[in-house]
């Protein structure tokens, strides 16, 4: 019994120390997989909140990773003020700083930088000089109207010999937001760090996708491209587009109209509100729509959730695809699968949902390869396409600071191969679903209506999907984020621009 106890505890730590490893390499999905073993065991445990918390903010389920990192806090805080002789304080102070650094992050993306301040201020009374701490105070500032005091505490921590990398990419962050031509001394600085030796993968990549919006924004895009490639570069995880195709012509050869209607559907649940599928390609507004449309009264974005691939995996026992488990074929399924699947995910829906919600909208990427099983197993499900020009597509996935387990963003045409996979989906489902036998409600949305306006764009839609006039959407803080031009990359785009040019002569 003894020895069993003392197996567990040394597996914990092996899988503590992994997830520690991988999220200081950079591979964010890889920590979060081994976070999510011992948080499922052990889910009141300090250090597991703390890790599994600070995974989840990097990953940008900013709501997710609230609840552990709070706790996380409270708890450390607490055994701070309470023992000051203690031998590990040196160390819990490192975890606290780390933790509130985090929390005050997610704040500022969830649009509470007064709450991110109050926080990140408490983990500055323990270690006033904690440059990360002051980077993430810097950009809490900015974010509630501080503009001179952000700059100002910036300045101060760049005269201290302990000036390091994170307090630059904040200046790069807050130069970017304040939409003038960014200062070439800005410029100069990140270059210099992001060539110092020793920096850790997570700040290198920050600091040269920061490095290469800074030179974008200037006009630089050969410094600019140069940048995002070597960000690109650092990526984790591995990629195979044409196993990524032969699973896109899997599901359009299987899931026709045909097949899926042989499929005996369950009774619409008696659930208080409706599903959304807002699916896209990478980099097509999808989040900043699930976002503006979440500022509704009636509605709820639920964010990216990995609802539908967890239960795709667990009820159908899908086995195959290239990031997730994915169902090549209807074949099979039946009712009570269908029904089960269905609780499933409206129990889960529902958690995430406030109380008068009507309409539940969900952003995860990956829905686009499930949206066949969804319709199925939910009748009523409403679907919105998000489109944008795939060249355009293409370069911002490669450039962009996407959170999560997108591998193929380290290659340029690794993305171009993806982006056009997600476009044979949609319009594979926009076909099918249609089909009187679903009838799907499906609605489609442009980027550049999206660029023109997103808070008009996201109110006429949400009209739509609620069939209401009276809904209201009143929120300036959601932006969509600055796009590369491909005009601007096109000696870099030859290739992509032959991919997709072949792609649209297909018969």
């Amino acid at each position: 019994m003894q020895q069993t106890q003392q197996n567990q505890q040394n597996s914990a730590q092996d899988t503590f120390l992994r997830a520690k490893a991988a999220y200081q390499l950079g591979d964010f999905v890889e920590a979060s997989k081994h976070a999510g073993i011992l948080h499922a065991q052990f889910p009141n445990e300090t250090p597991i909140q703390s890790i599994n918390g600070i995974i989840f903010s990097r990953l940008g389920l900013d709501a997710q990773a609230l609840q552990d990192l709070s706790n996380a806090a409270e708890t450390m805080e607490q055994a701070l003020k309470k023992d000051e002789e203690n031998p590990a304080r040196p160390r819990i102070i490192d975890q606290f700083s780390l933790v509130c650094t985090a929390l005050c992050n997610s704040l500022v993306r969830l649009d509470q930088p007064e709450q991110a301040l109050q926080v990140i201020d408490r983990a500055l009374a323990f270690d006033p000089d904690r440059t990360d701490a002051i980077a993430a105070k810097a950009e809490a500032l900015f974010a509630n109207n501080d503009q001179s005091g952000a700059i100002k505490l910036l300045e101060d921590s760049a005269n201290t010999e302990l000036a390091t990398i994170r307090p630059a990419i904040s200046r790069g962050r807050i130069a970017l937001a304040q939409d003038a031509k960014p200062d070439p001394d800005i410029i100069s600085l990140l270059r210099d760090q992001s060539e110092r030796v020793g920096v850790p993968g997570m700040d290198l990549i920050d600091a040269l996708r920061t490095l290469g919006d800074l030179e974008n924004h200037a006009g630089n895009h050969e410094n600019a491209f140069s940048a995002y490639r070597r960000a690109a570069n650092l990526r984790r995880g591995e990629y195979t587009p044409e196993k990524n195709t032969n699973v896109t012509n899997g599901i359009i050869a299987q899931w026709t109209t045909e097949e899926m209607s042989k499929i005996a559907r369950p009774n619409p649940n008696a659930s208080n509100s409706t599903p959304v599928l807002l699916l896209g390609a990478p980099c097509s507004g999808v989040n900043e729509l699930g976002s503006a449309l979440g500022q509704a009264d009636a509605i709820s974005c639920l964010g990216p959730i990995e609802s539908l691939g967890l239960i795709a995996h667990r009820v159908f026992d899908a086995k195959q695809g290239m990031l997730r488990p994915t169902l090549l074929s209807p074949k099979g399924l039946r009712g009570k699968q269908l029904e089960t699947g269905a609780k499933r995910y409206l129990k889960q829906s529902e958690a995430f949902a406030g109380p008068e919600t009507k309409l539940t909208v969900d952003t995860n990427p990956i829905n686009v390869f499930h949206a066949g099983l969804a319709a199925l197993m939910l009748p009523g499900l409403k679907i919105v396409l998000c489109r944008r020009d795939p060249i355009e597509a293409t370069l911002n996935t490669y450039a962009a600071d996407l959170p999560g387990h997108f591998p193929y963003a380290a290659d340029l045409m690794h993305a171009a191969s993806y982006v056009a996979d997600c476009n044979r989906l949609m319009d594979h489902w926009a076909s099918v679903l249609t089909d009187e036998h679903f009838a799907c409600e499906i609605h489609t949305v442009q980027y550049t209506d999206l660029e023109n306006d997103l808070i008009g764009s996201a109110q006429a839609l949400a009209s739509k999907l609620t069939d209401s006039d009276s809904v209201s959407i009143n929120s300036a803080s959601i932006k969509l984020p600055t796009s590369l031009q491909s005009k601007n990359y096109r000696t870099r785009l030859k290739q992509v621009e032959a991919f997709f040019a072949h792609i649209s002569a297909l018969p």
